[in-house]
Formats: C-alpha cells, structure tokens, sequence
C-alpha cells in the first residue's frame, strides 16, 4: 500500500489494445463491436484492480474512444470511477488537472509518423490529416499529455501499439511505455495474446508508480510558443475553420496557430473535427 492517496487517470483508446484488428471492432455499427467492448472493458478492469490493489485512493477511467461509451459499465470495479460520452471539452482528458499522475492505455500511431501504425490517425482519421507541432507530426498522446502537463500532471505509463514507442520516447525516455501490439499496415497488426498483454502491462503500471514516488517522471511542458499546423483532408474544413480567432491558413488544407496553451491547441483541433464531422453531413446525399 505505498501509493495511498494518490488519485490516477487513466485515458483509455482502443486502436492500441491488442486483439482489436479491424474496424468491425470500433464501431457500433461493426459486427466484432461486442467483442471489441469486451476487450476494451477487460484492460479497464485490469488495470483499475491493479491500481487498487497498489493503494490508489482514486481511480477514474475515461472511455476515450469515438463516442466514449465502449466501457460495459456493469463490469467497472467498485471504487473505480467512469468518465464516459461525447462529445466533452478536451475530450479524451477532460478532467485531468484534479489528478496527481496519468496513464493512457490502447494508444496508437499518430497520422503522418513513422509507417505502420495500425489505424493511425490524430483525433479523427476522416477529418484530419495530420497535426504538426514545431514541424513535427504529434500523436493525441503528446496533445493530451501536454494538458495534463500544463496542470502540473505527469503522464507515467503509455501503453499500446509498439509504433507509437518513437513519439513517447522523443519528448521523454522516463515515461512507461508497454507494447501490446505492433502494427504492421494501417490494416493489420500483430497482437500480444491476452494474458502476456495484461502481465505486461500490469507491470508497467507498478513500474510507472515507482518513477512516479521518486520523482522521475515530469509533467510534458511547451517551453515557448509553438506552431501548430493541423493539415485537414477536405478543403471546405479550411474554408469554415480559418474564421476561429487565432487561426490562420497557410494553404488550401493546412490551418495554423501558434499558442503556448495546450488547451488552446486542444480546442483548435477539436473544432476542426467537429467541423469536418458537421460538413460530411451536410454534403451528403
């Protein structure tokens, strides 16, 4: 019990948890989503027990993928608390700032970064097609864990696919990172089976809470300014976009804004993929 009274986050997504490898399993509409709810509420309570059982006083688990409603709530440990629906402000870390440490759990491949990355995108695959801080292709754990940082809240453990390991040990080599997949092509991927993926990844949260007590895990901060430049797939998400105050088109598909407020970037992008949901709609016939 060498962790009492620390309240943890825990924001899990779902392309990164191994044994979700098609689309089928993401969607409501998909014939494999119950089973990929399954899974997906199997590592939540996995990794909720575990921080119980290390003296957690607080756990709370945000449903972080698509409409945020994947956990079977009926199956969450008792204690554990469930953030869940969408859509909510700063969506996949809403909150964050009331916890002292943070863990993202299924994460996958940013858009635009090293090849491989099973369904890799950033924030949405249909409307964005990449994000680009300071020049270089970001992942939603770098944009989510820069909120986390700016209340002074590190992220300790990043567990998910092997393709997102580059983008974590970039910004800092201190942090957890758990492999439970390893995408091979946008379509496929090679998965952990099920009891090696929990082991391993329970003993990265333990691991995580040790560099967390010693202090080696530090919040992710932008140190000045920085340019973010969110390139869309569908240049009528640019047309309503550039009229965001603080946003600026530099080309037909790429909005920038520079900001040192990582909730700033956070809504930026959220806007754009609301956007790009709202023009798919009404140019649908």
């Amino acid at each position: 019990m060498w962790v009492l009274n620390l309240k943890v986050y825990v924001s899990v997504d779902a392309e990164g948890l191994p044994g979700v490898g098609s689309i089928h399993h993401l969607v409501p509409k998909g014939v494999l989503y119950d089973e990929g709810r399954t899974i997906f509420t199997k590592f939540v309570k996995e990794v909720s027990l575990k921080l119980l059982s290390l003296g957690v006083k607080d756990v709370l688990i945000a449903d972080s993928h698509g409409s945020m409603i994947n956990v079977k709530y009926l199956d969450v440990p008792e204690g554990v608390k469930l953030l869940h629906g969408y859509p909510r402000i700063y969506s996949m870390v809403y909150g964050v700032g009331n916890y002292d440490a943070a863990m993202f759990v299924g994460y996958h491949a940013p858009a635009g970064g090293s090849a491989g990355g099973f369904l890799a995108h950033t924030y949405s695959g249909a409307t964005i097609q990449r994000v680009k801080v300071n020049g270089v292709p970001v992942s939603e754990f770098y944009l989510n864990a820069l909120v986390a940082g700016k209340y002074g809240v590190p992220v300790v453990l990043v567990a998910g696919d092997e393709v997102l390991r580059g983008d974590v040990q970039r910004v800092s080599k201190d942090i957890v990172f758990v492999s439970l997949k390893s995408g091979v092509g946008r379509y496929a991927a090679i998965s952990k089976d099920f009891n090696t993926a929990v082991k391993d990844l329970l003993a990265g949260v333990e691991e995580s809470m040790v560099r967390f007590k010693e202090g080696r895990i530090k919040p992710l901060k932008l140190t000045s300014p920085a340019t973010v430049d969110i390139e869309v797939k569908n240049a009528g998400v640019a047309d309503m976009a550039e009229t965001i105050k603080g946003v600026v088109r530099i080309d037909e598909y790429t909005l920038r804004v520079v900001t040192e407020d990582p909730e700033e970037i956070m809504k930026v992008v959220e806007v754009v993929a609301w956007l790009g949901t709202a023009l798919q709609q009404l140019t649908s016939v």
